[in-house]
Order: C-alpha cells, then structure tokens, then sequence
C-alpha cells in the first residue's frame, strides 16, 4: 500500500511573509517522493515559491540539511507522507556534501586497496618466480645425486 498523498495536499506553512512574524508557521518537514521511487526529507520554503523575494524559477522544495533546492537534483516531487513520529532519534539525514565526501573516500579506499593488490601481485609473483627457480635447482640436485649412485 502507497502511504503516499498526492503532492498538491502537501503542507507548506508560510502564513507570513516573515519567519518573525508571529502569524508565520514554520513549514513541517516531511517525505517527499519523487519519480523512479527516490525518497528525500524536506519543506516548503515560501521564500524560493513564485510571488517570493527567492523565487527563480522552480520549485520551494528545500533539503533541510543542505538548504539547497531539492528541484536542483530532482524532477518535481510527486507525493508526500509526514516523517514518521516514533524512530526520529534513530534517523539521521545527512547533506549532499556529506555523501559525496563519503563517496570520494570510497574512492580513495579503493584505489589504495588497488595499489595493495596490485603490489601484492608483484609479490607473489616473485615468490613464484623464486619457487621455480628453487624447483628446478632441487630436481637437479636430485638428478645429480641419482646419476652419482649409479655411476660405481
């Protein structure tokens, strides 16, 4: 079963043209569902919507962490739900940059992990290498130990 409600129910707060204004209401953080099933906390800012002092084009969606435009990164959300209220401490939303910091050094784990295998390579096969050459040293010393048994 979907949980969620068509985007155009979202709640979007505002009120007030100014967060100081006493009759502004903060707009709740919520699920926002967009195309291919991809899932993203965030809120409507009146500040970026059309008739804002912010608006550009676009669409007021904001990623609470990064402050950026969710429509920067993604088509127009097509349903909503609210965040789920039992579990919020266990929940921990991190920023664009924060995953693709954790990305980058995934990156750099790689390439090192890469650099071992391939000196591990070159190792082993230099101990293959060192092996033969072992191998072949004690099949002679063996034939010239049979060849001196035989010779009276």
């Amino acid at each position: 079963m979907n949980a969620f409600r068509p985007i155009d129910t979202a709640p979007k707060g505002g009120g007030a043209e100014l967060v100081s204004d006493p009759a502004y209401i903060e707009p709740p953080k919520i699920l926002l569902l967009f195309a291919d099933d991809v899932i993203s906390v965030g809120y409507w800012d009146a500040y970026y919507a059309e008739g804002g002092r912010g608006y550009e084009g676009g669409l007021a969606w904001i990623e609470p962490v990064s402050g950026e435009r969710l429509d920067l990164n993604f088509d127009a959300p097509i349903g909503w739900m609210p965040l789920p209220e039992q579990g919020m401490e266990a929940i921990h939303l991190i920023s664009a940059e924060d995953v693709q910091s954790a990305g980058q050094a995934m990156l750099n784990t790689a390439d090192t992990m890469q650099t071992g295998i391939t000196s591990l390579a070159g190792v082993a096969e230099q101990h293959r290498r060192w092996m033969d050459d072992w191998l072949a040293r004690f099949e002679a010393a063996i034939e010239k130990a049979n060849r001196t048994k035989e010779t009276p």
